[in-house]
């Protein structure tokens, strides 16, 4: 019985290390980079709007978060089922909730380091921000992490080869992003547009996280919780079915 539970913690380990080392191992390219792209992002949209620096960076956070996290956990599962490697993950002796969370815990830390890095510098160069509830911001963002750890799973089974890999991101993806409500304010946009946004889930998350951050909020905070919250669960059930039962991932 020893020997089992020893030889699971010794899986489970490894497992982690797999996940979490494969991006420390190569920071240029898994962590520097997303830093450099996003603030040469964040600086064009600055520029273009000086006075909304409160409103963007909580919306490039958001938008940093998702495309580290969702898109990292989509091309690993694609990665990992093209090359057959998810399959030895799932046939070992660590079950398959428990690589559920390895692989949303260590996404989630790639994702809080990159955003940290980011905060600090924002910090250095705006010294008149202030974050209204740090404690509070952090810990929605890494709420924020974990559905969107959720949202890049479910979308890693619409991703059956690489043209599909290419059809997910921009026909699902870049849409639901740019049309979030991140870089721009509802409030400068037609009702038309303004209604659009208010159905996309994605603003939701960015309308508490900016509360949070800036004390402003751009809707009714009681809605976008209740969004949040359902989308949390919901996600979260999928993806234990997901891996319960292997649906997708064995394919």
């Amino acid at each position: 019985m020893n020997n089992i539970k020893r030889i699971k913690i010794n899986a489970i380990k490894g497992c982690v290390r797999r996940e979490i080392l494969r991006y420390l191992k190569e920071p240029m390219q898994t962590i520097v980079n997303a830093i450099f792209s996003n603030l040469l992002f964040f600086l064009i949209l600055y520029l273009i709007n000086t006075k909304n620096t409160n409103l963007l960076i909580p919306g490039i956070i958001i938008f940093l978060s998702f495309d580290v996290i969702a898109s990292n956990l989509r091309m690993t599962l694609f990665v990992g089922r093209l090359e057959k490697t998810i399959f030895y993950q799932i046939a070992s002796c660590v079950s398959r909730i428990t690589l559920y969370i390895i692989y949303v815990i260590s996404s989630v830390i790639r994702a809080l380091i990159i955003t940290s890095c980011m905060l600090i510098i924002f910090k250095l160069f705006f010294h008149n921000i202030t974050i209204n509830n740090l404690i509070l911001y952090l810990a929605w963002t890494i709420f924020i992490d974990i559905v969107f750890a959720n949202i890049g799973i479910v979308l890693a089974l619409f991703s059956k080869n690489w043209n599909s890999i290419a059809a997910v991101q921009d026909y699902i993806v870049s849409p639901v992003m740019y049309l979030s409500g991140c870089f721009f304010s509802i409030n400068q946009v037609p009702d038309l547009v303004k209604r659009f946004v208010q159905i996309n889930p994605i603003f939701h998350f960015f309308n508490v996280s900016n509360y949070l951050f800036s004390g402003q909020a751009e809707y009714d905070l009681r809605i976008s919780f209740l969004v949040c919250i359902s989308i949390a669960i919901l996600s979260t059930m999928v993806c234990y079915v997901i891996f319960k039962k292997g649906y997708g991932l064995l394919k």
